[in-house]
C-alpha cells in the first residue's frame, strides 16, 4: 500500500481491519479511512448500551468519528473524513411515510462497499472451501469462488436469463469437476494426509 500514501486518497475497509490505531496512522499520512468497526477493538470508545432504531451516538477526537447507529442491528464506523452528520435518503420508512435518515458516513460507505458486501454473500451461498493453517489454500479456494461468481454473472449478462441462486449451486459442483479442482487440491494436501473431500460435497 505503500505507493498508495500520502496522496490523499480515502480508504474504505470492513470491520475485519479497521481499528483507532490503523486510522489514526493513515491519516498521519494523509491517506483518510472510512469502515464499519468491532464494538470492542482497542480504544473504541464507550456508545450507549441500547438505541432505537435509527438513532445514532456520534464521539469524536481531533481527527476522528465515530458512529453508533441503529438499523436492523446495531452499526459501528469509524472514519477520519466524515462529519456528523444526518442526511435523508430517497428510501421511504412505510411505518411513518417519510424518508429514511442516515448518517452521511453510512451513505458513503455503502455506495463504496455496497458491491464487495454482495459479492462476498454471493460467494458465502456456494463457498468450496475447507477450514486450513495453509494461506495459500484459503487464498487458492477464494480466487476459485469468485472466478465461479464472475462467470456466473458473465453467463447472465450474455444470455439473459433469470437464473436463481439455487441453480447456481447446482451448477457449481460441475465447473468444479470440469476445472480439475480437486486434483490440484490433492496436490496441495500433499502424501500421508488421507483422502481429499469433495470440494462441494
Amino acid at each position: 500500500m505503500k505507493p498508495y500514501l500520502g496522496k490523499g486518497h480515502i480508504v474504505c475497509t470492513d470491520n475485519w481491519y479497521n481499528s483507532p490505531a490503523l486510522f489514526e496512522c493513515l491519516h498521519s499520512q494523509d491517506t483518510d479511512a472510512c469502515g464499519t468497526v468491532r464494538s470492542n477493538r482497542k480504544r473504541m470508545p464507550q456508545f450507549k448500551t441500547k438505541l432505537e432504531k435509527g438513532e445514532v451516538h456520534f464521539l469524536h477526537t481531533d481527527k476522528l468519528l465515530a458512529a453508533k447507529w441503529r438499523d436492523k442491528r446495531d452499526v459501528h464506523i469509524l472514519t477520519s473524513v466524515h462529519k456528523p452528520v444526518m442526511k435523508v435518503t430517497d428510501n421511504v420508512d412505510h411505518a411513518t411515510g417519510d424518508n429514511k435518515v442516515k448518517p452521511e458516513c453510512v451513505l458513503e460507505y455503502n455506495q463504496k462497499m455496497g458491491s464487495v458486501d454482495k459479492s462476498d454473500m454471493q460467494i458465502s451461498f456456494v463457498d468450496c472451501a475447507r477450514k486450513s493453517l495453509k494461506w495459500y489454500k484459503n487464498l487458492f479456494f477464494h480466487l476459485f469462488d469468485m472466478a465461479v461468481l464472475n462467470a456466473f454473472i458473465l453467463h447472465k449478462t450474455a444470455s439473459k436469463k433469470k437464473t436463481s441462486h439455487f441453480q447456481q449451486i447446482q451448477a457449481q459442483p460441475h465447473l468444479v469437476h470440469i476445472a480439475g479442482v480437486t486434483s490440484v487440491a490433492t496436490q496441495l494436501a500433499g502424501p500421508g494426509r488421507g483422502k481429499t473431500r469433495d470440494l462441494c460435497a
